[in-house]
């Protein structure tokens, strides 16, 4: 079982790291990621759950990200902007370097800004950024041009980087409770108030699971008819069938993958599901 890092121990790691996991292990009960995540994270901005499965069997890590330092976000024809809602900085306060508009260039600099090198643990996540990197970015590597779709502005990237999480480990059926802090030049005073922030972070997300939850159980009525809107017509879909075929043949494409999106108004919570369904 991990221990907790004590204030020495803590201060040690600050000398050469820029940032410091916190981590309290505990055997874990009968929750799973998925109501970890309703419990902890669904309604914060930025939260994620990551799952993996290999051949139907769970891998041996699930991760919850709670609590966000700040996003970093380009929305379509913007400059990459940083986003906080507690005045952290993309990069280092004490960094005079200023981040970059663009995209995947300000991706470079805050995974570069925060590197730390890996300790002795079997746990692969435990800080860093999560987030996804859009289809048309390929625009900033390769002179393509692309469209934008105004009725679905989907970020071209979003990055979260997180100062809490909790990790599930599978195989050895426990719970770290995982919050970092990032390593700014500060005071030997300072870094004890992040440390006990950390700790009281922890504590705040123990306290939430082991917190009684009320099972939902939802009727769901499966002869409904469920209505979908389309973004095109079926006309308009084998048209482009068509025009495809036609490029394939003339060589301008070697494959080429059509779809089409379907919308439907739902009223119910995006985690609530039928396993029959």
């Amino acid at each position: 079982m991990q221990k907790v890092l004590s204030f020495e121990q803590f201060l040690s790691e600050c000398k050469s790291s820029r940032v410091v996991s916190i981590v309290h292990e505990v055997f874990a009960g009968g929750e799973s990621p998925v109501s970890l995540f309703d419990k902890l994270a669904k309604t914060k901005p930025g939260s994620f759950l990551l799952e993996s499965a290999d051949q139907g069997v769970w891998s041996r890590f699930s991760f919850i990200g709670v609590d966000v330092r700040g996003r970093l976000v380009q929305e379509q024809g913007a400059d990459m902007c940083w986003h906080s809602v507690d005045g952290a900085t993309a990069l280092p306060a004490n960094s005079t370097e200023k981040l970059s508009l663009d995209g995947l260039t300000a991706l470079q600099q805050v995974q570069a800004a925060w590197l730390t090198e890996a300790k002795n643990s079997d746990v692969p996540l435990l800080s860093g950024l999560v987030g996804h990197i859009g289809w048309d970015v390929v625009s900033d590597l390769e002179s393509i041009s692309l469209k934008s779709d105004p009725e679905n502005p989907i970020p071209r990237i979003s990055f979260s980087m997180f100062k809490s999480l909790v990790v599930v480990d599978h195989q050895l059926a426990t719970l770290l409770f995982v919050s970092n802090v990032f390593i700014e030049g500060q005071s030997e005073e300072a870094l004890r108030a992040n440390y006990e922030d950390a700790l009281d972070a922890i504590r705040n997300m123990q306290s939430i699971v082991v917190s009684n939850s009320h099972a939902y159980l939802a009727d769901i009525d499966l002869e409904q008819d469920i209505f979908f809107n389309s973004n095109q017509s079926e006309s308009e879909f084998l048209a482009g069938i068509e025009q495809a075929k036609m490029h394939v043949v003339r060589g301008d494409v070697f494959q080429v993958v059509l779809s089409q999106r379907f919308q439907t108004e739902v009223g119910v919570d995006a985690l609530e599901h039928d396993q029959d369904f």
